[in-house]
């Protein structure tokens, strides 16, 4: 019954595990299948435009397109078309970042007077990287009158304030330069005017609002409209306006200048915040800033004590109101005098981190004559990012009607807002997978430790307005590719981007059906050949996943700390190595389980032989031969195989239905020819064992034989010595320990290597989340049918030996002695299989990532499992103990004579 009940368990715990393991490695490859596609699976880039780390770690770095300017011929985008199997081929050519001067409103209201002149400063401090980088403004004094104030360009083209007091103009704001503050803020405080009736546009309908200049930088890229739309649904997200037209002809009204059609966010995508404190001025200061020089009377005014009558602060999102006004309608007709161009960032690693390193920016990268361009103040913060200029050439220059090849037209762009797109209303895609609109979404940075987080109250970092530091932000304004040749005339010194303007292809394959073989293989078709045509960079994008990358940001020169922050690269192959390993666990597992069952039906076994030895020894005796004692063992050994076959099947519909598995009745009964052939194989050694029996050795009392054992440790020596007669059965016991233990060292170094450097990845977190519970049930069953199989040993030695211990006790040996010699075997069978057992699995671990990065952490991981093993090997010992106890020792003396 004992062996009956033996098989019944390992086949019916084979057959739950197996089914567990399988519905595990189902809902794995599930996951990966509904996660591994982004918009794109192929992402085509400019010959080495892949950076050296990026390359090492198969990587993709955020933002990639926001630093990398042109490399790809519309002819390389035609041949990309024509390669079969792709369904959509979406261009993107990034021209470079421009600035807009906007203005961030600070509303006054009651507190300027409607019947007199007034006169207020406003100190303001523009905060950017989350609040910790702190820049003080030059104050700008803000004079209103309830006069009207025009502007006379013609009479007074020095001073063209004039304010309209008694019928008479008085010039007022007089020289005051156009050009916005130095970004090094070292310039000189500003006075402006306002009028709260009339002004030189119109009718006041904002009165006692004063205006902070505020930055809007802004990239600019070029897109096939008709194919972003089917890519990412660029077409739906227009929010206001119209979408971009396929094609775009050029108008030429005035030869130095070209329309472009332009659609802008309707949303910031940098992060600032203006704390603002208004003072107001003595009524004379205000009279005397009539007819005064602007610059020479701010000044004066820097000493002058005022009155706090407004305090607050401005947001992005409330300056970016205004901004988003000025590109739509008629005022969006507004010209791009210069342009600049950011270089990719150097990454130096130390470990596992990534370091930026800082750069230089020459002045005169920033443009030495800036009239209407307005650089944000924290550009004069380190700087990450080479910078190379476009514009500010001296002249316009146009060309005859008549086609002349030595003509270079020159011309500046005029750029036309036609609408208002929403990143958010963009299609979506999984979360886990490769960031699918990566060249539409802001860039951010988490805080990777608890001073970083507690320095950015628990935010996220996000770009500012800068075009050299580490966050860039994504474009902010698309237009057509047919534009593309405007913004590469010499006005804007033409570079080697002029002939090949696109920045990347971003590739979608038809029939690509999730992550099954087949639609991979399509997309590494599509792939070889758009390399092999065009000569371009390829990276396969199907599969990838954002992965967390360690960033060390160093310190800023204008006040932020150096940040420890982690940021979301793309890492390639994501999915294929996930299902790669989730089935060479499954396989390895699969085999563990199995042979742990066949190991403790072989034991059962050769315990039930060992039980019958007298009864073979006396069948040998009475003429029975070695085959038919071989048939004997092993035809009982199948029969309770087929009976332990169908109980285990019952068992393991009744546990499945118990655990919520789907396990169909075909599975169960699988069981009953896998209790035939694990018994079978099992049973094969035992059998013969039985065949091979002596008759006259088989009815006498199994006396030891061998060499005398050295007794100088006593208990210890004497447990040793025992294991040492019964070898091949102490091996059994420490090869299913070892097994059990060498699962448990894979299942744990499995789970460290999904949630770590294996895949390191979003779609690995959630996969590790769903795998365990299977695999430690597997686990957990086999170290039971480890422990038992341990046990079976140490019992048989038990009652084998019980004249020995009987003898034992005779001459003096304590039950507590007694207990110590079994705790001796036990311990060292743990001991042994353990050990053995931990290096199977940091081995098997080793295999299972494909690299030694992780050598010492899994040998840590394997000798904490060792102790585990060692441990639960212990519990073991419990029955042999209980059972030498319950021995008579007279009984057994008595029967020895």
């Amino acid at each position: 019954m004992a062996l009956l009940a033996g098989i019944a368990v390992a086949v019916s715990s084979f057959t739950v595990l197996t089914a567990a393991s399988e519905a595990s490695r189902l809902e794995v490859v599930g996951t990966v299948g509904a996660n591994s596609r982004s918009a794109y699976d192929v992402l085509v880039r400019p010959p080495q435009s892949r950076l050296e780390l990026e390359g090492a770690k198969g990587l993709v770095r955020p933002n990639f397109l926001s630093d990398h300017f042109g490399g790809i011929t519309l002819d390389q985008v035609t041949q990309i078309r024509s390669v079969s199997g792709v369904d959509i081929a979406a261009p993107i050519a990034m021209v470079g970042f421009g600035s807009r001067g906007g203005g961030a409103p600070v509303e006054l209201g009651s507190s300027v007077p409607s019947d007199r002149r007034s006169l207020f400063r406003i100190r303001s401090t523009r905060l950017v990287d989350g609040g910790l980088t702190r820049i003080e403004l030059p104050n700008r004094y803000s004079y209103f009158t309830p006069n009207e104030i025009q502007i006379d360009l013609e009479k007074t083209p020095h001073d063209p304030y004039q304010e309209i007091a008694n019928g008479q103009q008085v010039p007022v704001c007089r020289e005051v330069a156009d050009a916005p503050p130095e970004p090094t803020g070292d310039s000189d405080p500003v006075l402006d005017c306002y009028s709260l009736s009339r002004s030189w546009s119109g009718a006041v309908t904002d009165p006692g609002t004063a205006t902070i200049p505020w930055p809007a930088p802004y990239l600019i890229a070029a897109v096939d409209p008709a194919a972003e739309a089917e890519l990412i649904g660029l077409d739906g997200s227009v929010v206001s306006g119209s979408y971009l037209p396929q094609t775009w002809a050029e108008e030429s009204v005035d030869p130095t200048l070209r329309v472009v059609p332009v659609l802008h966010s309707a949303e910031p995508t940098t992060d600032a915040t203006l704390e603002v404190v208004v003072e107001a001025l003595p009524a004379e200061a205000a009279e005397r800033s009539v007819g005064s020089v602007g610059s020479d009377f701010a000044r004066s005014l820097e000493t002058v004590a005022g009155e706090q009558v407004w305090s607050g602060s401005v947001t992005a999102e409330d300056a970016y109101q205004r901004v988003s006004q000025q590109f739509s309608g008629d005022q969006g007709h507004r010209s791009l005098d210069t342009y600049w161009r950011p270089g990719p960032v150097d990454q130096e690693p130390v470990g596992d981190t990534l370091v930026p390193q800082p750069t230089t920016v020459p002045p005169a990268q920033w443009g030495e004559e800036r009239p209407v361009v307005q650089i944000a103040p924290e550009t004069a913060d380190t700087p990450f990012r080479e910078l190379s200029i476009h514009g500010n050439s001296p002249d316009t220059q146009s060309c005859p009607d008549e086609p002349d090849p030595d003509c270079d037209p020159t011309y500046r762009v005029q750029l036309q807002s036609v609408g208002a797109f929403d990143r958010a209303a963009l299609n979506e895609f999984s979360e886990l997978a490769a960031e699918s609109v990566a060249a539409f979404t802001p860039a951010r940075l988490s805080c990777a430790d608890q001073r970083s987080c507690d320095l950015l109250n628990g935010a996220d970092l996000r770009p500012n307005a800068s075009p050299v530091g580490y966050l860039q932000q994504p474009p902010t304004l698309l237009t057509t590719l047919d534009a593309l040749p405007a913004f590469n005339n010499g006005y804007y010194r033409k570079d080697a981007s002029a002939s090949a303007p696109i920045s990347a292809v971003r590739v979608r394959v038809d029939g690509v059906a999730g992550f099954d073989d087949a639609s991979r293989e399509r997309v590494r078709l599509v792939a070889e050949e758009i390399n092999e045509r065009t000569g371009l960079e390829v990276d396969i994008m199907l599969g990838a996943s954002r992965s967390p990358q360690a960033i060390s940001l160093p310190e800023g020169e204008l006040g932020r700390p150096a940040l420890s922050l982690t940021e979301l690269w793309t890492k390639k192959g994501v999915a294929a190595v996930i299902t790669e390993a989730v089935d060479r666990k499954s396989l390895l597992l699969f085999v563990l389980v199995l042979v742990v069952c066949a190991l403790f039906i072989g034991n059962a076994s050769a315990a039930a032989v060992r039980t019958r030895r007298t009864e073979l020894g006396i069948l040998a005796c009475v003429g029975w031969s070695r085959r038919a004692r071989f048939a004997l063992v092993l035809g009982e050994l199948m029969l309770l195989a087929v009976i332990a076959g169908l109980v285990g099947a019952g068992v393991a519909w009744t546990t499945a239905g118990a655990l919520g598995l789907t396990l169909s009745w075909q599975r169960c009964l699988l069981a009953i020819p896998a209790a035939i052939v694990i018994s079978a194989g099992a049973g094969l050694i035992p059998a013969w064992s039985a065949s091979r029996v002596v008759p006259m050795a088989a009815v006498r009392p199994a006396v030891a034989t061998g060499r005398r054992t050295s007794l100088r440790f006593r208990v210890v020596g004497l447990g040793l010595a025992n294991l040492r007669r019964r070898s091949s059965r102490s091996l059994l016991g420490g090869a299913a320990l070892a097994l059990g233990t060498s699962a448990l060292t894979l299942l744990v170094a499995i789970t460290t290597q999904f949630e770590g450097r294996l895949v390191g990845s979003l779609l690995g977190d959630v996969v590790s989340v769903q795998v365990r519970e299977a695999d430690y049930a597997a686990v957990i069953a086999m170290l039971v049918l480890a422990v038992i199989c341990v046990a079976d040993v140490l019992y048989l030695n038990v009652r084998e030996r019980a004249a020995e211990f009987a003898t034992l006790r005779a001459t003096g040996w304590t039950e507590a002695s007694i207990a110590a010699l079994i705790t001796v075997e036990g311990v060292a069978i743990g001991l042994l299989g353990s050990l053995v057992g931990a290096g199977m699995g940091v081995a098997a671990a080793l295999g299972l990532s494909g690299s030694a990065d992780s050598l010492n952490a899994l040998l840590v991981l394997g000798g904490v499992t060792a102790v585990a093993g060692a441990a639960v090997a212990a519990l073991a010992l419990v029955a042999p103990i209980i059972a030498q106890r319950r021995q008579n020792t007279v009984r057994l003396l008595a029967e020895d004579d």
